[in-house]
């Protein structure tokens, strides 16, 4: 391993075996800002984690775009979605269950259509 551990502790290495970089920031507030004039990609064959005990963020000034083959969003307590305008469209089959009660509520008009509409 070649590398530098810096007074604080903090530590940057490059294993040449593995090409691997190590990077350990010490320090309370510790920050890394990677800041870039032009366009910032990351690009691997393999899996990208994230991991943090606090919040994580992504805002952008224009359009934020997930792709892949599946998506989940998991929350253990509440899913907020919220927009100007909503669309959500499905090629297939589509369900929306509730554990418990469903509210739908609209200021204008709802309109429902489909080949044949079911009530229990």
């Amino acid at each position: 391993n070649e590398g530098m551990q810096y007074l604080d502790g903090t530590v940057v290495e490059y294993n040449r075996k593995t090409h691997r970089y190590f990077i350990d920031i010490k320090g309370e507030n510790a920050t890394l800002d990677i800041v870039s004039a032009g366009t910032l990609n990351i690009n691997t064959t393999q899996d990208i984690t994230v991991i943090t005990e606090a919040n994580a963020k992504v805002t952008a000034t224009e359009n934020i775009e997930l792709k892949g083959k599946n998506i989940s969003v998991i929350a253990t307590e509440t899913l907020d979605l919220e927009g100007k305008a909503v669309n959500i469209t499905s090629g297939e089959n589509m369900s929306i269950k509730a554990g418990a009660d469903m509210d739908v509520n609209a200021s204008g008009n709802m309109t429902l259509k489909a080949a044949m509409i079911k009530a229990q």
